[in-house]
């Protein structure tokens, strides 16, 4: 005990300069062995830093890139699936009273109660059907109309009648696509002819793919004017297509699924050929091509003309600029030639300037 309590004095005896010792040794040292940890933390960032990303921060970095980018892209394909349910309402609409009719047509005739003015009615039901479906299907049953080894005679014979007059876009839309064309200032290049009544330009024609108009060329040095027909497609042609297109293609591979001998048929196959055949004729460039071709048949042929793309130049712009402006968008800006390209034909997807040949006939021009 006296040893315990003589320890206990000497303890509390040295309990100040232990604590001074403490303050001035201890304390920095731990200060400075703080030091190495600091360094360590600010080292280990800037490795941090420079070292390559590992394989889930890439993959972090990767979904959180895509979702914005597919975000966009996902809102695209909801509106496009609205679209096309919304034109196969439009459709729906259209034929099931000619399906209707044309199952009650045939039940008569199997009776032996039909009778032929009932059958040209329905024909004529069937014809209008069409007509009110839009473009596509003009087109569709106009290319029937010329397989005479796919379908029975009295659809071809019938189809082949098939009208493409449709009313005529305004003038606003013609005036939209011949600036994004020629430039602002087209009309120093174009003019088109007007009509009786104000505010409105002759239109030769208007079928379900373009309208033709009356105009004239003119000359930029000399200011002469020649005569000429300016096609311009429809506003929202493509879009349908586009829709109806799809539909179609629904439509084919369901028909081959449920029926597989139609493959034999090549359903699918021929529809795709017959996009291939509508994408042609949206791109007005194709029909200047076709006609400086069959012009150069009939060149020493003077009994026949055949009305030739107008070659119009954009003053004071190189090829080179234009041919940037063409990469931009396809549907809208034209490439605009220069005399480097000795002389190519002028057009554009929307627009078709070619000559106007008196006594040619109007659907000659309407596509």
């Amino acid at each position: 005990h006296d040893v315990h309590r003589e320890m206990r004095v000497i303890v509390r005896a040295a309990a100040p300069r232990l604590g001074l010792v403490r303050r001035r040794v201890l304390a920095p040292s731990s200060r400075l062995a703080g030091v190495p940890v600091s360094v360590s933390l600010v080292s280990g960032a800037l490795w941090n830093a420079r070292r390559e990303p590992t394989r889930c921060e890439v993959a972090r970095n990767e979904a959180i890139l895509s979702r914005s980018v597919l975000a966009p892209a996902a809102r695209e394909e909801v509106r496009w699936r609205v679209r096309v349910a919304v034109r196969l309402a439009e459709l729906t609409a259209v034929m099931t009273p000619l399906a209707v009719t044309g199952w009650i047509v045939y039940a008569l005739r199997r009776l032996g109660l039909g009778w032929t003015a009932l059958e040209e009615a329905w024909w004529g039901l069937a014809l209008r059907s069409v007509e009110s479906a839009g473009p596509t299907f003009i087109k569709l049953c106009q290319w029937a109309a010329t397989r005479n080894d796919l379908f029975p005679e009295a659809m071809t014979r019938r189809f082949s009648k098939l009208h493409e007059n449709v009313a005529p876009h305004g003038l606003e839309h013609t005036a939209a696509l011949l600036a994004s064309a020629f430039g602002e200032g087209w009309r120093e290049r174009l003019a088109l002819a007007p009509a009786s009544s104000e505010a409105a330009c002759e239109i030769l024609g208007s079928g379900c793919i373009a309208q033709v108009y009356r105009g004239s060329a003119i000359d930029a040095a000399s200011g002469a004017r020649r005569e000429v027909a300016v096609k311009v497609v429809h506003p929202g042609v493509r879009e349908a297509v586009a829709l109806d297109m799809a539909l179609l293609r629904w439509f084919g591979e369901t028909l081959e699924a449920l029926a597989p001998w139609l493959r034999y048929l090549g359903v699918v196959e021929t529809l795709s050929n017959f996009e291939y055949l509508m994408e042609k004729q949206l791109d007005l460039r194709h029909e200047a091509r076709n006609l400086e071709r069959l012009a150069a048949l009939f060149s020493d042929d003077d009994t026949v003309r055949v009305p030739r793309p107008v070659h119009i130049i954009e003053a004071g712009a190189p090829a080179v600029a234009s041919r940037r402006l063409a990469t931009k968008t396809y549907r809208r800006v034209t490439v605009l030639e220069s005399a480097a390209d000795d002389g190519a034909a002028w057009s554009s997807p929307d627009v078709l300037v070619e000559d106007y040949v008196e006594g040619e006939p109007i659907q000659s021009f309407v596509g």
